[in-house]
């Protein structure tokens, strides 16, 4: 469950600490701003935004598994190809009909043409698994590879830029810091000199309203060197005066001179007076540059999120395809597998029915809630800057965090304390003014949810709207991530459409055993042995072909049956509701 942290003074220490409000207290101080940007669904950019490890970590070990499941195929597509070539070498080397005669002559025959028919099936096979199956798995594996190794030096650029603003804000903070010191230093010599804390902060307020002035001008660009220039001959009277007097003795003008560089006690303490304000004065000069360098700290950490966003998201489309490509593609290789080994099918069935039940959607879900540690809709971004998780990927483990100064000028009591004056309260303006935050539910996220894979109902028309009775959010994006790349109608076709083809391939299988069966006693068993080798490329054919007939009524019978069974395993796949459609379309 995510937190956010907020910092107080205690009043008798001066100490800051850290405390953590409720969630829904936290939840309900959330507003949306029409700039918002919201996606309603789970999603990498908006729920892992500070696990960008895990996300990495998960991204790596899917490319293992594409790296393993390519291995593992070539070694099947190889072990094919040499088991079809030894078989047929064998076969044609056997020379089994040439010593006998009658009807071990035609048995040893048949047995041949076995092994040579089934030399070429597991020939055809090897070459589908690496057209079909495994190019489009590599060529997938090869593209994500890339693609990480490009987002891995997106992500060490992002955090090098974030890094220059961070030690830019350090750098000026140590600036101030020192100069914090000597002011206040200053300030206790003269307190202790006899001056009174109100004179200093007379003289300090006044060459405040200086600095603004001076400042103010330079922001509107007034000034100018020119203009400083005149300004400067003015205030200094222009040319000094020739002294007209020439005959002072020089034993008066030895001791003139010898009483003005002797300071008086009140010239001394009134010095003392004057350092303590220019210490006040450079102190705070120091100050408002480290809060315009804070200031490009903030903005610097929200456009390296905002990058981040788009890195995690690409994470997450290649956590899609690759989830998505493996499926369909492992489908295919259980279509094939079943075509030509016919009498292993329960056996593939048992795989078959596990593919069938990836879902890649519900995957990424409990993913996402299983490393999900902040609600992006309860920070600020304060939070971004003075929190542990979200500076981790900027500063080490053991580096100290930074905290923003407070945007008013110095007072007087953090000298006499000689506390520097951190912003308690930060930024407080809400991530989902500047991020991309995902759709409160309900004003609040629950506790724990159900990690329970159910088939979505069909939308509503009147799902788009709020509990309220009004309607969407003005400045809201109402999407969905593409996770589901198929329609619903069109996903039920096509397992009907697959279930049909895996049937006719059992069909025909068992028609080929029937063929061959009278094949034995007809002369031309040699060319019906060719035609039929060259069907059995058609093992994998679209659902609106049909099967032949087969001769023997208990096989026909057999075929029947295994359809229906086929049809009713994948009719109870289907959800309800795409029923209708699915019939219309078979």
């Amino acid at each position: 469950m995510a937190t956010s942290v907020a910092i107080t003074t205690n009043a008798a220490t001066g100490q800051a600490t850290t405390t953590v409000p409720a969630m829904a207290a936290a939840h309900a101080s959330v507003s949306l701003s029409p700039n918002a940007v919201v996606i309603p669904h789970l999603s990498f950019a908006t729920d892992l935004l500070f696990n960008l490890d895990d996300v990495r970590g998960n991204s790596t070990r899917g490319l293992t598994t594409q790296s393993n499941l390519v291995a593992l195929l070539k070694s099947r597509i190889a072990l094919e190809r040499m088991y079809a070539s030894e078989l047929n070498k064998m076969a044609q080397q056997s020379h089994l009909e040439e010593l006998e005669h009658g009807t071990m002559q035609e048995a040893l025959g048949k047995l041949k043409a076995q092994y040579l028919n089934t030399s070429v099936q597991h020939r055809i096979l090897a070459q589908n698994l690496e057209e079909d199956v495994l190019r489009p798995i590599e060529a997938l594996y090869v593209y994500n590879t890339e693609k990480a190794q490009n987002l891995t030096k997106l992500i060490n650029n992002i955090k090098k830029q974030a890094k220059i603003t961070e030690d830019a804000y350090k750098k000026e903070y140590q600036t101030f810091e020192k100069n914090f010191r000597d002011a206040s230093t200053q300030f206790a010599v003269a307190m202790d000199a006899g001056f009174s804390s109100t004179t200093i902060e007379h003289q300090y307020h006044t060459q405040l309203v200086l600095l603004d002035e001076a400042e103010g001008i330079e922001r509107n660009g007034i000034f100018s060197p020119d203009n400083g220039r005149a300004r400067s001959m003015s205030a200094g009277g222009g040319r000094p005066r020739q002294s007209s007097s020439v005959t002072v003795q020089s034993v008066n003008n030895s001791q003139k001179l010898v009483n003005w560089l002797l300071a008086t006690e009140q010239q001394r303490k009134d010095n003392l007076c004057t350092n303590a304000v220019k210490a006040l004065e450079l102190a705070e000069t120091s100050r408002r540059r480290c809060e315009q360098s804070w200031e490009t700290v903030e903005q610097s950490r929200v456009d390296m999120y905002r990058a981040l966003q788009s890195v995690l998201t690409e994470y997450q489309q290649m956590a899609e395809h690759r989830i998505s490509n493996l499926a369909t593609n492992l489908r295919k290789h259980v279509v094939f597998e079943s075509s030509a080994l016919a009498n292993e099918q329960y056996d593939w069935q048992m795989i078959a029915a596990k593919i069938e039940n990836v879902d890649f959607e519900g995957d990424i879900r409990e993913f996402i809630l299983a490393y999900q540690s902040r609600d992006l809709m309860t920070m600020s971004v304060r939070d971004l800057c003075t929190t542990v998780a979200t500076s981790a990927m900027v500063m080490s483990p053991n580096a100290k965090l930074s905290y923003p100064l407070r945007k008013g000028p110095i007072q007087i009591s953090d000298l006499a304390i000689r506390k520097i004056p951190f912003d308690l309260f930060g930024n407080s303006e809400s991530l989902a003014e500047v991020l991309v935050t995902r759709t409160p539910v309900g004003g609040s996220e629950p506790a724990h949810i159900p990690l329970t894979r159910v088939e979505a109902p069909p939308e509503r028309p009147d799902e788009s709207k709020h509990d309220d009775g009004r309607g969407p959010h003005p400045m809201s994006i109402q999407v969905d991530l593409p996770i589901k790349h198929v329609d619903p109608d069109d996903a039920a076709h096509y397992r009907v459409c697959l279930a049909q083809d895996v049937a006719k391939a059992i069909a025909r299988a068992y028609e080929w055993r029937a063929i061959q069966k009278n094949s034995l006693q007809s002369p031309m068993y040699q060319s019906v042995a060719t035609d039929e080798e060259n069907n059995s490329d058609e093992c994998s054919t679209p659902a609106n072909s049909e099967p032949a007939t087969t001769p023997n009524a208990f096989q026909s019978n057999d075929v029947e049956e295994e359809n229906s069974n086929g049809a009713a395993r994948e009719d109870r796949a289907i959800p309800e509701e795409t029923k209708s459609s699915t019939e219309g379309s078979v």
